[in-house]
């Protein structure tokens, strides 16, 4: 008995022609060979061959093209941009676009696509750091434009710190040692750049994660640098960012919880620095106190311009000032219970008054 995978009724005539166009109509699509499949079917199915194929050079040796294209998403852009790629490189690229066209069902010819699917990466980033946030979007512009400016809010201190620290984590995620270059060749050039970049120029870092080619941008890097040139042995780095010495010092004083230090911090008030010490040491205001009142207020005065409108006058004044206007009155409001900082609540207020004589000495 034959299979039913074989010929059961031979037509067209039995010669040995007609029998071999006979068994591949009926043959099962299964038992196939690769040889076979159509050129649609070949097409969907390259890219996903090579999931799994390891890159053996450069920063990225061991890791899968699919972890690279996952996690390096302007890799390839870059890439493709460079002459006398490897072949190994040149593989990579086509692979890239093959599953970019496979996920984003366009021509690969286009632009509209793939350009789209970027820009919902962009929007998904926004939507994490607002879902960390937990205020919506008024709450997410906020604090983006603080950490954009570099200012510091005293209302807003635990959001404007969470939201640095989740952007720290989404640079290192996203652009490891060897995938980004900066200006200048100083071992602590990361030091000035990634603060920097985290505060004041994360709208370019979330378009360089998502693969967008921002070559039109200030702060791309227009000329090759030698350092980065050798593409070829897998050593180039796609992106480019800014550095900033002044402007990431700045940003890690006013964002960075382990990067506060009361008595060298000049960037902000007494006032605000008072927020940001018992902020970041975990102190919150008591329940219920006139303070407490005070400071949720004021926060919903930032979100709600028509609740500030509403505000007493002296609120008003508090929102640019903080709700501490001297060393006296924060050290009166720390021997009164204002403040509750949990276990170890005398521990933290001891450090806090030490702070404020060490920064007063010589000043009265």
């Amino acid at each position: 008995m034959q299979s039913s995978s074989s010929v059961s009724v031979i037509q067209g005539g039995t010669n040995a022609n007609s029998y071999r166009r006979a068994c591949y109509r009926t043959t099962t699509r299964q038992s196939m060979p690769p040889r076979f499949r159509s050129p649609r079917r070949q097409a969907q199915d390259a890219p996903h061959r090579l999931d799994n194929k390891e890159f053996t050079f450069g920063k990225h040796a061991g890791k899968t093209f699919l972890q690279v294209f996952r996690t390096q998403p302007g890799y390839a852009t870059w890439a493709e941009k460079q002459e006398n790629l490897s072949g190994p490189l040149k593989k990579f690229v086509k692979y890239c676009k093959a599953k970019k066209k496979a996920a984003g069902g366009g021509n690969g010819g286009g632009s509209g696509s793939s350009s789209r699917t970027e820009s919902e990466e962009v929007k998904k980033f926004i939507r994490e750091q607002t879902e960390l946030l937990g205020g919506g979007k008024a709450l997410y512009d906020l604090i983006h434009k603080n950490l954009k400016e570099l200012k510091s809010n005293p209302f807003f201190i635990e959001e404007q710190c969470a939201l640095f620290e989740w952007r720290r984590k989404f640079f290192d995620e996203h652009f490891e040692d060897g995938a980004w270059h900066t200006d200048g060749a100083d071992d602590s050039h990361d030091l000035d750049t990634i603060p920097y970049n985290c505060a004041q120029n994360f709208d370019y870092v979330m378009k360089c994660a998502a693969g967008i080619d921002d070559s039109d941008s200030d702060f791309s890097d227009d000329e090759e640098d030698d350092e980065f040139s050798d593409v070829s042995e897998g050593r180039g780095c796609p992106h480019y960012f800014p550095n900033d010495e002044c402007a990431s010092a700045t940003a890690n004083k006013l964002y960075d919880r382990d990067g506060f230090t009361m008595q060298e911090n000049e960037d902000v008030t007494l006032s605000q620095e008072i927020h940001m010490i018992i902020a970041i040491n975990g102190g919150r205001l008591r329940e219920n106190s006139t303070y407490q009142k005070e400071f949720t207020q004021i926060r919903a005065a930032f979100l709600d311009p028509a609740k500030k409108s509403s505000l007493p006058v002296n609120l008003k004044k508090k929102m640019e000032t903080g709700l501490f206007t001297d060393r006296s009155e924060i050290l009166a409001h720390l021997d009164g219970g204002t403040f509750t900082f949990g276990e170890d609540e005398r521990g933290l207020l001891e450090t806090i008054r030490d702070s404020l004589d060490q920064k007063f000495v010589g000043d009265e």
